[in-house]
């Protein structure tokens, strides 16, 4: 993948005079796992010693400490206790930068569910804010609450939730059309001025593919998370709900970006003969999805359109090829590796 080239103000030097810098940022990076979340069973035997370890995680540091003491300190820590939803336990274990400063981002740890039928452990967090060397950190705190540790985890957990994203440097959301490789549900979010900020393939409610105008998400949630001043960013992303997949068959997880067609069509990119009809079609298909907005159509035009997005395939839009880097992800999160002084990961209950 080609890396863009800016050129970029900036103030150096004690006169503090601005100097221009290029700076080089590839087009596509990814793929990203930027949310997570995994449940894992725990066979009744241990549910008593389980309780009773959660019950003490926010003492470890000092046990002379009285409850409510340790629960303030270990919030200072970046550890905030309480119920979750229909879990009796919650934990959330924020993440640290390199020099030692509480993130945003937090490690969700729920635990001892109010009814039977939910396993006994859940976890979400954004692997890709989050980091490996928090998660590393978090595997040892949870070496004390989970029999086996993260071994446990990566054995005989199942994946809930797992959202995959691609982030596309100076490419504007509403130049894309997505479309489905099948007929499916589609639909779009647009923002007060007018211009489309999410666009969904699948049900937006449970798994799908969308793509959206990733600045603007940024400064909408108030993230901390820097923003590039280089021009529109626009991030691909699938969420697959409700999966089960199998921690430990992760590596494997089939490329859900190959149910989609990308087309990147700016006006300049048209041929002639289409570009007065464009608008209005880039509309239809933005609203009722390609197939409805196709059939909207006559023959004669329908054949001319279909050729000209047949042509507009970006080159940064590759679904084999950038999937193939998927691999690379897992590792580099280390999403599959037990702690040294966890069990061998062949054991059994």
């Amino acid at each position: 993948m080609k890396n863009l080239e800016f050129t970029k103000v900036i103030k150096t030097g004690p006169s503090n005079k601005p100097k221009q810098t290029k700076i080089h940022i590839p087009q596509l990076v990814g793929p990203l796992i930027d949310r997570l979340s995994i449940t894992v069973p725990l066979p009744s035997k241990y549910h008593d010693d389980a309780r009773k370890a959660l019950s003490n995680l926010h003492l470890e540091a000092n046990p002379k400490l009285s409850p409510k003491t340790a629960a303030k300190l270990a919030q200072d820590e970046g550890v905030t206790i309480g119920p979750k939803g229909t879990y009796k336990r919650g934990f959330k274990f924020r993440g640290k930068d390199q020099d030692g400063n509480l993130l945003d981002t937090a490690f969700l740890l729920q635990a001892d569910p109010g009814t039977g039928t939910k396993n006994f452990y859940r976890f979400e967090w954004n692997p890709r804010l989050f980091g490996p060397g928090n998660l590393e950190s978090t595997k040892v705190l949870l070496s004390s609450v989970i029999p086996d540790g993260w071994s446990r985890v990566v054995m005989h957990g199942r994946i809930t939730r797992l959202d995959v994203a691609f982030d596309l440097t100076k490419v504007d959301v509403n130049d894309l059309v997505l479309r489905g490789v099948r007929p499916q549900k589609f639909g779009l979010y647009v923002g007060a001025d007018g211009r489309i900020e999410t666009i969904y393939v699948g049900n937006p409610k449970g798994s799908h593919i969308c793509a959206y105008d990733r600045m603007k998400a940024i400064k909408g949630n108030g993230s901390k998370e820097p923003i590039p001043e280089i021009g529109p960013v626009t991030r691909i992303e699938s969420r697959k709900v409700g999966a089960q997949i199998p921690v430990k068959n992760i590596k494997d997880q089939g490329n859900p970006f190959k149910k989609v067609k990308v087309y990147s069509c700016s006006q300049k990119d048209l041929t002639f003969g289409i570009r007065k009809h464009w608008p209005a079609f880039r509309d239809m298909c933005q609203v009722r999805g390609f197939h409805r907005a196709m059939k909207a159509i006559s023959k004669h035009s329908r054949k001319s359109i279909k050729g000209s997005l047949d042509n507009l395939r970006p080159s940064w839009w590759d679904e084999e090829l950038n999937w193939s880097k998927w691999e690379d992800e897992i590792v580099k999160q280390q999403l599959l590796d037990p702690l040294p002084t966890d069990p061998p990961l062949d054991f059994v209950d």
